[in-house]
């Protein structure tokens, strides 16, 4: 079941590996896709010039935590060259026109500048698929004092065990209507679309090169099955045996 305090322990931890990687100290970065800020708000406690965007319709609106400036998902509402780094976490793929998207990165970011890329990799899009299964159950779980209630039995009570039954049943049945994540292809196909190798391609076809790149070295799915029982430390050693949820991009503006 989705926990805000959950995801944000995830991007907590994610934060830590994408920080190292974040030169030179102080620099002023544009973060794409911001959701809650988060991410921004402890960027900006290690000192970068942190500046945010999202779009008003986001689903983490009602929960921002950091000043973020709003926009409409394709035109960066920033002047050429007004930043050293530009950083997404979970959001390209999302983006529908990334032919637009890496252009207005390319304009935005000052000579010498560069991009910083997270995005889920195809182990989260294979777990994430097969973990909505004991998620549907964990939920249906949790109404168990609903779904059979204690005698006598009300009219009321009855009413609420029906409106229970039913939530059960819909989340059991979840699993088997799952829809794509990003805004390619479908649940399926999305396991070879969140590959590494296909942003790579993607990335060069756009006129990045890639400076460096790895996992960041954490195993989640996006149903949170197992929440906060599970510490960052185990997500970490899981990940070993079954996939980093993430890969980081660095990438430079080519020149030509």
């Amino acid at each position: 079941m989705f926990s805000i305090s959950h995801l944000n322990t995830i991007r907590a931890a994610e934060i830590e590996v994408i920080a190292a990687q974040l030169q030179p100290a102080g620099a002023r970065v544009l973060e794409i896709g911001a959701g809650t800020g988060q991410q921004a708000a402890a960027l900006s406690a290690r000192g970068y010039d942190m500046v945010a965007i999202e779009m008003p319709t986001s689903n983490y609106a009602a929960d921002r935590v950091f000043p973020i400036v709003d926009f409409d998902g394709s035109h960066i509402p920033f002047p050429d060259h007004s930043f050293d780094i530009v950083f997404s976490s979970n959001v390209l793929e999302h983006v529908p026109n990334l032919v637009q998207m890496h252009s207005e990165i390319r304009r935005v970011l000052k000579p010498g500048g560069y991009a910083l890329h997270v995005l889920p990799t195809h182990s989260w899009r294979f777990w994430t698929t097969l973990s909505a299964f004991p998620a549907g159950l964990q939920y249906a779980w949790t109404l168990e004092e609903q779904l059979f209630p204690r005698r006598p039995i009300s009219l009321d009570d009855l009413k609420r065990a029906v409106v229970a039954w039913y939530n059960a049943g819909k989340h059991v049945l979840a699993p088997f209507k799952q829809t794509r994540h990003g805004e390619r292809g479908n649940i399926f196909s999305e396991t070879w679309l969140f590959r590494p190798g296909w942003w790579r391609k993607n990335f060069r076809d756009n006129r990045f090169d890639i400076v460096d790149e790895a996992p960041i070295g954490l195993f989640y799915t996006g149903n949170m099955v197992f929440n906060e029982k599970w510490s960052i430390e185990r997500r970490r050693r899981v990940s070993h045996v079954l996939g980093s949820a993430c890969h980081m991009f660095k990438l430079k503006p080519r020149v030509s």
